[in-house]
């Protein structure tokens, strides 16, 4: 736009400039021609009105001049304002298409970030899942000794508790993972293998021989090696993360 608008205002002043400069030989041959049929005659006359008209053509060309230079000064501006505008222009594409790429690399970024969320979170059910039907097995081979295990229960259904809090727990820094993946990660991926490594004592402690009735042992065989287990803390997860780091 400013461009063109320099360029049409150049193609005036030419044109412009052209029509005085022929209009003005035209004058001064009409004048000569003029001047040399009534020279004997009106001489007087005639260099008078000769005078009067080199006067009025010194001023029409002394504002021609000036209009001259007004429109020279009008070009400079515009054209050192479109070249501010270009430069304006080119600056606002690059960071838009930096700002594209950013946003295209975020979206990668928080993509993949997901996708490892959705992952963690199938782990965790099948853990979850794993861990209800072994507790439904080991619940239905102690059956026929419910009056003698009843503690075992007890400490089972504690267990169960503090499973289901700590798997909680998991579930709501899976959530973050975007922001802190790193450490939920490595939390979540220690959690794991401490559920594992209790569900293996449990299953240890129940293949073993039922305690007889009464016995001290029996009320505390979850409260001991295989019942107090618990899963990593987040600060101890975090910890670990920073000492590798």
């Amino acid at each position: 736009g400013q461009a063109v608008l320099a360029g049409e205002l150049e193609r005036k002043f030419i044109e412009q400039n052209t029509k005085l400069k022929k209009e003005y030989e035209r004058r001064l041959e009409d004048m000569k021609r003029g001047a040399e049929q009534d020279i004997n005659e009106r001489l007087d006359a005639s260099v008078k009105r000769i005078l009067q008209q080199n006067r009025r053509m010194a001023e029409e060309l002394r504002l021609h001049v000036q209009e001259t230079e007004e429109l020279q000064r009008e070009k400079m501006i515009f054209s050192d304002e479109n070249r501010k505008l270009t430069r304006e222009v080119d600056l606002k594409r690059e960071m838009e298409e930096q700002y594209a790429k950013r946003g295209a690399k975020q979206a990668r970024e928080i993509k993949a970030s997901e996708a490892k969320v959705t992952s963690l979170e199938a782990s965790i059910a099948q853990i979850v899942s794993d861990f209800g039907d072994e507790r439904r097995r080991l619940t239905g081979d102690t059956r026929e000794a419910k009056a003698v295990a009843s503690d075992d229960i007890a400490g089972m259904q504690r267990l169960l508790k503090l499973r289901t809090r700590e798997l909680a727990n998991i579930k709501r820094l899976a959530a973050e993972v975007v922001r802190q993946r790193g450490e939920v990660e490595r939390f979540m991926i220690d959690s794991l293998e401490a559920v594992k490594r209790q569900l293996a004592d449990e299953r240890g402690a129940a293949a073993g021989p039922a305690p007889p009735p009464g016995s001290s042992s029996s009320a505390t065989s979850l409260n001991g090696a295989g019942g107090r287990g618990t899963l990593p803390s987040i600060g101890a997860g975090a910890a670990a993360t920073a000492r590798k780091g």
